[in-house]
């Protein structure tokens, strides 16, 4: 933060500036100390900051008294000077310097993207402050216009839902231009960003059962991807990130139960849940006298890595850059591995396609069948927002708009089954309890 302070009057303003750690900050120098990454260049906008905080108090200072207001005006207007492809960079930097990987990813695909936009209609020096729904449109029907990589025949373009991701991805970036004081509104905050709905994949019951049953050979790339896949459904939908980078020392045996502690990946929330037998089943096809606390569970993850020593999840968010970016690489790289086996395995029992994500959903469906409330489903997965849950449901329980359907084209649906079935059950003689309960069966479709 910039402090500008006059009269005992004080304000803050962000700057583009963030790092990680408290440590790599000299209170004393107030500059970023030479050890942390980036320093020098990140040092260089600081110092730069500071310098047009001090130019623009002279000039003020030169016409009269000075404010804290005024001074803020005239900073802020000269923040709209600067270069969005510049800020674009800087915001990379960022979520480098975070450990913030997939993001940094996704957004330097986006920014390379908007990048040969502006070169190919030559704005490359655009400012921030010159971003408007015009160039956004521009940038939009670009996209468009772009093949996609993963064709190999170079035929198909950007899917629709590719492009709302670059455009959300533009957005962020134009808010947190907001939030550092270079822009005082967005020009994206309107405009309408909704991605197509697509069918997303699940397994049914049955395919799970061919799952379970199908014999590969232990200790192959198919068996372990299946017991993979299988864990993840049985531990409440555990995300692959999580169920690669597990540990013995994650598994607490207390006697009439087992458990399995960890601290999630993507949300950072520490999870406690029970192993079910299925778990348990599957845990002991990989333990064996070798077997230390501290080595990986599933033979993906190298326990003589580098990454390996790192140990708890405090260790790896404190382990060094490097490293850090290694398991991260790592972990990216036994995913697709393990995808491209299960696709293998989809084909060698029968059934279509699918990727490891779709174990939550599995997970889901069948609590969704068992009867487990939405909030508890909602809190096994982890999911921030009810609503998230409240979707993964609807796409499962399809019961009302069966009864709808039975409603316009039948003559007889299963509510005026039940209602035939307690008159002639009242009739025999039948208590209104039992009559009840029998009612709510036959209602179900029981």
């Amino acid at each position: 933060m910039l402090r500008l302070s006059e009269d005992r009057q004080h304000k803050r303003i962000m700057t583009p500036v963030e790092i990680s750690r408290k440590t790599d900050w000299s209170q004393k120098k107030q500059e970023i100390k030479n050890m942390a990454e980036h320093s020098s260049e990140l040092n260089d906008t600081l110092f730069r900051m500071r310098n047009d905080a001090i130019k623009a108090y002279e000039e003020l200072k030169e016409a009269g008294p000075v404010s804290v207001s005024s001074l803020q005006r005239k900073l802020q207007f000269e923040a709209e000077k600067h270069l969005l492809l510049d800020f674009c960079k800087q915001r990379l930097v960022e979520l480098e310097n975070n450990r913030q990987y997939g993001s940094r990813q996704k957004y330097g695909d986006t920014i390379s993207k908007l990048e040969n936009y502006l070169e190919t209609n030559h704005k490359k020096q655009l400012l921030i402050s010159e971003v408007d729904a015009p160039l956004i449109d521009g940038f939009r029907n670009y996209l468009f216009s772009l093949k996609n990589h993963r064709d190999s025949e170079g035929i198909n373009s950007l899917s629709p839902n590719t492009i709302v991701k670059h455009l959300k991805v533009l957005r962020a970036i134009l808010s947190s231009a907001i939030e550092h004081g270079l822009i005082n509104s967005n020009p994206m905050a309107g405009m309408e960003i909704k991605e197509t709905p697509t069918v997303t994949r699940h397994l049914n019951n049955s395919e799970i059962q061919k799952l379970q049953k199908a014999h590969f050979k232990s200790g192959s790339g198919l068996d372990n991807a299946r017991n993979l896949y299988l864990f993840a459904i049985y531990t409440a939908g555990m995300r692959i990130s999580d169920v690669l980078s597990l540990r013995w020392r994650n598994i607490i045996d207390k006697g009439d139960q087992v458990r399995v502690n960890y601290v999630m990946t993507k949300n950072k929330k520490p999870t406690d849940i029970i192993l079910v037998d299925d778990a348990k089943s599957i845990l002991e096809k990989y333990k064996n006298k070798t077997s230390a606390p501290n080595d990986y569970i599933f033979p993906y993850l190298d326990n003589s890595a580098d990454y390996a020593r790192y140990k708890t999840f405090n260790d790896i968010q404190t382990m060094p850059k490097d490293i850090h970016k290694k398991l991260f690489r790592a972990i990216n790289s036994k995913e697709a591995q393990v995808n491209k086996e299960l696709h293998n395995v989809a084909d060698m029992i029968g059934i279509e396609a699918f990727t490891f994500h779709s174990a939550r959903r599995d997970f889901a469906r069948l609590a969704n069948d068992a009867g487990v409330k939405c909030l508890e489903v909602q809190d096994l997965l982890a999911h921030e927002s009810l609503t998230t849950t409240e979707r993964y449901m609807r796409t499962f329980d399809t019961s009302a708009k069966d009864n709808a359907l039975e409603k316009t084209f039948s003559g007889e649906t299963r509510e005026r089954k039940a209602l035939s079935l307690v008159r002639e059950l009242a009739s025999l003689g039948y208590g209104k309890s039992d009559v009840k309960r029998l009612f709510d069966e036959a209602k179900k479709g029981h």
